[in-house]
């Protein structure tokens, strides 16, 4: 009956040893997950910003390259079906 007793306790002890390497081990992982996703949306905010940027500095050069009188920005992209936010077109840049 000790001897059983004793096998119990090592068997509970083993357990919870390695409950509690799994715990650790679940703790690291929800940590480089949410790394993980912090990251991703740091850069997919870092990819619009530089795509809005190369989308005004197109608009830009388009406007330069148009005939007198040459149109308003929102009037280009009026014409052209082009989501003011999209771009970041302010109406008082203009």
């Amino acid at each position: 009956v000790a001897s059983d007793a004793h096998s119990l306790r090592k068997a509970i002890a083993e357990m919870k040893a390695e409950i509690s390497k799994k715990q650790e081990l679940l703790r690291k992982l929800h940590m480089v997950k949410t790394r993980r996703i912090k990251n991703s949306e740091n850069s997919i905010e870092d990819l619009i910003s530089q795509w809005r940027s190369a989308a005004q500095d197109a608009l830009t050069d388009l406007q330069k390259q148009m005939p007198e009188p040459k149109p308003s920005l929102k009037n280009m992209l009026a014409n052209l079906n082009i989501e003011h936010s999209l771009v970041g077109y302010n109406e008082e840049d203009d």
